[in-house]
C-alpha cells in the first residue's frame, strides 16, 4: 500500500513539475522574443482538441438523429403533454415547492424541479413540439459526450502526445455510441437522467482540471452539483466519487485543503436538502419499502448487480 501511495504521489509531482517546466518555457520564450512560436504550438493543440470535440459531438448527434421524428410516449404524456406546470415560467415557484407528480394529486419521493425548468424552456421556445423535446435530449447527450472527452483529457494532462489525444477522442466516441444511452436519449422523460449527467460531468471536469484549484472553479463545480441533484436524485453521490478521485490521484492533500475544496459541495447539498424537505415534507416520506430488513436489502442489491453489470 505504501508503495502504491508513493507511486501516486510521484505521478502527481511529475505533473506539477511538467506544469512548472511549461511556465519556465513560456517565460524564456517571452524573454527571447519567440513567444509567437509557442503560441502557434498551443494554438495547434487547441485546434486539435476543438476538432475532436466537433467529431464527438457529430457522432453523438448522428446516432440519435432518428429520434427527432418520434412522438411522446408513456411518462412523456404525463410529464409534458398533460402537465400544466410546464406551460409557463410563472410556475417556477410551484415546481420548486412540490414533488414530480403533485400536479396529478399523487405524492412521490421524486423531487426534480430542474427537469421541469428544462421542459418550460422548451415549451416556451417551441410549444408542445415533440421534435423540439427530442432535439433537447439529443443536445444533452452531445454535451455529455463532449464532457467525457474533456474529462479524459484532464486525466492525461502532461502526456498530450498525438497518440494519447487520439485515444481520448475514442473514449468520447465510445461513450457517444454506447447503447446503454438509448432509453434516456429517445425518451423525453429521460431528460432527468441526461440533465443530471450533464451537470455532474461538468462538476467533475471543473473539479479535476487546473481550473478546479481556483476558488471560482470550486464554486462553479458546486453550482453544477446542485443543478445535477435538482434534475435527479442519484447525483447526490458525486462528492463520494470526488473523494475516491482524491484518494487515488491527490493523496497528499491535507485535511484543511480537502475541507476547503469540499465546502461548495456541502453548501450545495445543504441547499438541496432544504428544498427537498420543504417540497416533500421529508427526505423520502411517501414510499416505505415493504421490508426494512438489511439482509433483504442486501439480497435485492446482489440480485440486481448482475443485470446492471451486464448492461455496462
Amino acid at each position: 500500500m505504501k508503495l502504491k501511495g508513493l507511486e501516486r504521489e510521484n505521478t502527481r509531482l511529475n505533473r506539477v513539475v511538467a506544469d512548472q517546466a511549461l511556465d519556465i518555457v513560456i517565460l524564456k520564450e517571452a524573454q527571447s522574443g519567440k513567444i509567437p512560436l509557442l503560441r502557434r504550438e498551443i494554438s495547434v493543440t487547441n485546434r486539435r482538441r476543438a476538432v475532436q470535440l466537433l467529431l464527438v459531438a457529430g457522432v453523438a448527434a448522428a446516432v440519435y438523429a432518428n429520434s427527432l421524428g418520434h412522438g411522446f410516449v408513456v411518462d412523456d404524456l404525463h410529464q409534458v403533454v398533460d402537465n400544466p406546470r410546464v406551460t409557463s415560467f410563472a410556475n417556477l415557484p410551484v415546481v420548486f415547492s412540490e414533488g414530480v407528480w403533485d400536479f396529478e394529486g399523487r405524492q412521490s419521493n421524486y423531487y426534480r424541479p430542474g427537469m421541469y425548468v428544462l421542459y418550460m424552456a422548451v415549451f416556451e421556445a417551441a410549444g408542445l413540439s415533440a421534435p423540439a423535446f427530442h432535439a433537447t435530449n439529443v443536445l444533452l447527450h452531445v454535451a455529455c459526450s463532449g464532457l467525457i472527452l474533456l474529462l479524459a483529457t484532464a486525466f492525461i494532462a502532461g502526456r498530450a502526445s498525438a497518440r494519447v489525444l487520439d485515444g481520448v477522442m475514442v473514449a468520447g466516441i465510445l461513450f457517444a455510441v454506447h447503447p446503454i444511452h438509448t432509453e434516456p436519449v429517445n425518451w423525453v422523460a429521460g431528460a432527468a437522467d441526461l440533465g443530471a449527467a450533464s451537470f455532474a460531468l461538468a462538476a467533475v471536469v471543473l473539479d479535476t482540471g487546473r481550473f478546479g484549484e481556483r476558488s471560482a472553479g470550486s464554486i462553479l463545480a458546486g453550482c453544477a452539483f446542485l443543478a445535477a441533484m435538482l434534475f435527479k436524485e442519484p447525483a447526490v453521490v458525486l462528492p463520494l466519487v470526488l473523494l475516491v478521485h482524491d484518494l487515488l490521484f491527490r493523496p497528499s492533500r491535507d485535511a484543511r485543503a480537502w475541507m476547503k475544496r469540499i465546502a461548495p459541495y456541502a453548501a450545495a447539498l445543504a441547499i438541496y436538502i432544504a428544498l427537498r424537505l420543504n417540497a416533500l415534507g421529508g427526505v423520502a416520506p411517501t414510499i416505505v419499502p415493504e421490508s426494512t430488513d438489511l439482509f433483504a436489502w442486501a439480497r435485492s442489491a446482489l440480485a440486481l448487480l448482475g443485470p446492471y453489470a451486464w448492461k455496462t
